[in-house]
């Protein structure tokens, strides 16, 4: 059993209980992961974020203009 592990070190941020992932098709040579994330902004106005997911890694990082 994996064990997901988040670290919030901004006001934007993955909410508790906020991750939700499943394996809908699975083969003996691949399998399809499907992840659904809820993210709260605490700034005082919107923020542009992208999430990107490394291996076992999910990072929000700020969008370059």
């Amino acid at each position: 059993m994996q064990v997901l592990r988040k670290i919030c070190t901004d006001y934007i941020h993955i909410t508790e209980w906020g991750t939700y992932i499943t394996t809908p098709e699975i083969s003996l040579d691949e399998a399809k992961v499907t992840a659904r994330l809820q993210v709260i902004n605490h700034h005082a106005h919107a923020r542009r974020r992208s999430i990107v997911t490394i291996q076992r890694w999910i990072v929000i990082v700020p969008l370059l203009a």
